[in-house]
């Protein structure tokens, strides 16, 4: 079992990777839509049921590591929604911890995916946005990205963000590199390193 700090300190840094690619990476899919479909539906809902993306997120908050692998298996199509399965390990203090899978359904449309905590972002006042796009190499292939790049300042604190995204990847964030200056400094880089198509 963990330490009570190392415990702490990875669930934190989990849930903060789990928010900024919900929010960042789904808000900027949602800025270029022309309508609610759901990116990360339409690129889950073109797989057979067993297709499985495997990602992972290293963290470093105030000088704590942490590394996260969260592997994402498609459980069932249906036309309003997708099914998925997803496990999480997490190394923190020289220890490993692995839960057990969860699942979770994905919405086709509504939007669902693009609302919750720092989906405005990137319209936040004082934060500059930059779009372009970008090869990432994922085991030998490349596919191509969207990416989007934000920086922002509160007070004394300033963030940096830079999300890529690929409708040719299930579950749409492909790649992900977050940091935060300031008395809280913490640098985040989450990255599907494996896809096993069904």
């Amino acid at each position: 079992m963990f330490n009570h700090q190392s415990q702490i300190i990875s669930k934190g840094a989990f849930r903060r990777m789990l928010v900024l690619v919900a929010a960042l990476g789904l808000s900027s899919a949602a800025a270029s839509a022309a309508d609610d479909a759901n990116p990360v539906y339409a690129s889950w809902a073109k797989c057979k049921a067993g297709t499985s993306v495997r990602a992972v997120t290293e963290a470093d908050a105030m000088g704590q590591k942490s590394k996260i692998e969260v592997t994402t298996t498609l459980v069932e199509v249906a036309k309003d929604k997708v099914t998925v399965e997803v496990k999480t390990a997490i190394e923190a203090g020289g220890q490993k911890m692995e839960q057990p899978g969860t699942k979770m359904e994905i919405a086709a449309a509504g939007g669902g995916a693009a609302t919750g905590p720092g989906t405005g972002s990137a319209s936040a006042p004082g934060s500059d946005v930059k779009q372009s796009d970008e090869d990432v190499t994922i085991a030998g292939k490349a596919y191509k990205c969207h990416v989007v790049e934000a920086n922002a300042k509160t007070g004394t604190v300033a963030t940096h963000s830079k999300t890529y995204t690929s409708a040719d990847v299930p579950g749409y964030v492909v790649k992900m590199d977050a940091s935060t200056d300031g008395q809280f400094k913490s640098h985040t880089v989450t990255q599907v390193v494996e896809i096993s198509v069904k």
